[in-house]
């Protein structure tokens, strides 16, 4: 299933995702992300915009990676996504973990 990005590298490469949602419940999205993230094994943060919009830092392996689009695609049951850009990020040293974040 293809979102219009295409997740480079391959196996167990560790690659990274950058997303921007839009969302009419950030806390709910924030929530989901951050639950949905640990349990696929990925590091990096999820952050509320001062706009109202939802960031992500996502890395992990493709695999991983294409999972997690595709549920902030979905949104939570609780909140409606608008709308979710993702582009390529560079993997970053030091996360070691998925965590939630201030505002950004």
């Amino acid at each position: 299933m293809s979102f219009g990005f295409v997740f480079p590298g391959q196996g167990s490469q560790s690659i990274g995702m950058l997303a921007q949602l839009v969302v009419a419940d950030s806390g709910a999205v924030i929530r989901a992300t951050f639950d949905e993230a640990q349990a696929l094994g990925i590091t990096g943060w999820v952050r509320n915009n001062h706009d109202g919009s939802v960031e992500v830092l996502a890395q992990g392996t493709r695999d991983q990676l294409s999972g997690l689009h595709s549920r902030l695609r979905e949104g939570p049951r609780a909140a409606r996504v608008d709308e979710v850009e993702v582009s390529e990020a560079k993997p970053t040293t030091g996360l070691n973990s998925f965590r939630i974040e201030g505002e950004g």
